[in-house]
């Protein structure tokens, strides 16, 4: 059955009798739950961005520039970026494939997608794709 297992290993008490509610602390605890609750947040909210324009996009024209000086390595990655709207790649995938956090490229590209240079799909389930 395909799962996710949030855990720490290894740590000097796996399988021993020393693995027990003794060695948990609260702070752990929190840090698994806000864990927990990012990968909820990113499976929610992540789509397959498809590219709805021709051509280039007149990025400063429409607010969607990035300044190199304010964010050096989100300019470096627009063109890859826009490579990837062809319906093809999550925005998950694309953070993955450009090398930047999630968080960041969702933000981005929504700001195409509020433009109208972007429609979100639906993440295709494993039924459907195989």
């Amino acid at each position: 059955m395909p799962c996710i297992s949030l855990n720490r290993f290894p740590y000097d008490e796996y399988h021993t009798t020393d693995d027990n509610l003794d060695i948990m602390h609260e702070d752990m605890l929190v840090e698994a739950a806000q864990i927990a609750e990012e990968i909820i947040r990113i499976y929610a909210s992540n789509y397959v961005p498809k590219r709805t324009f021709r051509g280039p996009v007149f990025l400063s024209g429409y607010g969607l520039w990035v300044d190199w000086r304010e964010n050096w390595a989100l300019n470096r990655a627009i063109e890859k970026i826009m490579m990837r709207f062809e319906g093809q790649h999550t925005i998950f995938d694309i953070a993955e494939q450009v090398g930047l956090d999630y968080q960041t490229v969702r933000d981005y590209v929504e700001k195409f997608r509020l433009k109208g240079f972007v429609t979100p799909l639906p993440i295709p389930s494993e039924a459907q794709t195989s």
